[in-house]
């Protein structure tokens, strides 16, 4: 897993009200996105995290996520409720309807 950053990626420019006032502002703090690119390209690319996996980068670091990401009851929950927003999203495709391909 990773975080790249908050990259100017025009992300939130079609809000309306106060969220699409603030996001054209807030769009000069954020890093450019090639910058906010590297470390993905990073992982993709690197021998030196060839066959790593299960770890969280920033800044192409390894990082220690957030705490509440080690806790094992929060993550069978997480994925409790991922598998029934699937299956909720399966159901509610139109007859015929093929999901999208997950390639």
């Amino acid at each position: 897993m990773l975080h790249p950053g908050f990259v100017a990626s025009g992300f939130g420019r079609n809000n309306g009200g106060w969220m699409g006032m603030l996001m054209p502002v807030a769009q000069w703090f954020a890093i450019k996105p090639d910058k906010g690119a590297e470390t993905s390209v990073f992982l993709a690319t690197s021998p030196a995290v060839s066959g790593v996996s299960g770890k969280y980068f920033a800044n192409s670091k390894e990082k220690k996520s957030a705490a509440i990401s080690y806790d094992q009851t929060t993550q069978d929950r997480l994925w409790e409720v991922s598998e029934q927003l699937i299956q909720s999203a399966q159901h509610a495709l139109p007859t015929g309807a093929a999901a999208p391909s997950q390639a």
